[in-house]
C-alpha cells in the first residue's frame, strides 16, 4: 500500500508519498491548483509507480481549494480521504479510519507527545516558512520582535523552546 499526503493551498499544493513502512517513495513537490498542476501530480505518481488501486490519498481541506483536485483524483480511480482540520485527521488515525495523516510537524509532534499511541513516522521538506504578522509601517514593533528573537537565539532559549514544542532541536 502507498500513502499520498497532500497539503492543499490556494495556489500550490504540496504532495509527498510513503510506503506501508513509512519510507519516502515520492519526495515532497509542489503543483499548482490547476489542470497543469494536476497533470504534474499524475506524472509524478506514475513515475513513482504509485497506482490508483494500491494507494490512499489523504488531504487536509483548505476552504474550497481541495474540490477540483479531489474530483481529478477520483475521476482517475484514486481513493481520497479529506479532512477539514487537524483534530478530524488525528481522530481518524486514532479510531482506525485511516492509517496515517499529514500535517505540520509542530502540531503533530505536540499531538504525538500527548498521545503515546501515535508517532510521527516521516517528515517531508516543503519549504514552508512561518512568520509573525505585523501591520505595515509599525517599524518599532518589527525592531522589538527582531531584538527579542535575536536574544533568544543567542542565549539558546530559542532552541530550548523549539525542542519543548517540536520534540527536537531545530535543524
Amino acid at each position: 500500500m502507498r500513502y499520498v499526503g497532500i497539503d492543499i493551498a490556494k495556489k500550490d499544493h504540496q504532495i509527498a508519498a510513503v510506503d506501508e513502512f513509512g519510507n519516502v517513495i515520492l519526495k515532497s513537490f509542489s503543483a499548482g491548483n490547476n489542470e497543469s498542476g494536476f497533470a504534474k501530480i499524475a506524472e509524478k505518481l506514475e513515475a513513482a509507480r504509485i497506482e490508483s488501486d494500491e494507494c490512499l490519498v489523504g488531504m487536509e481541506a483548505t476552504g474550497h481549494y481541495w474540490i477540483s483536485l479531489w474530483e481529478f483524483l477520483d475521476a482517475n480511480g484514486y481513493e481520497v480521504v479529506q479532512f477539514e482540520d487537524l483534530p478530524l485527521s488525528v481522530t481518524a488515525v486514532q479510531t482506525g479510519q485511516v492509517d496515517a495523516a499529514v500535517n505540520d510537524n509542530g502540531v503533530l509532534y505536540h499531538f504525538a507527545r500527548q498521545h503515546p499511541d501515535t508517532e510521527v513516522t516521516a517528515e517531508f521538506p516543503t519549504g514552508d516558512r512561518y512568520g509573525i504578522g505585523i501591520r505595515k509601517g509599525n517599524a518599532a514593533l518589527v525592531r522589538e520582535v527582531d531584538d527579542v528573537l535575536g536574544r533568544a537565539h543567542r542565549s539558546g532559549e530559542y532552541d530550548r523552546i523549539y525542542e519543548k514544542w517540536f520534540g527536537r532541536k531545530p535543524r
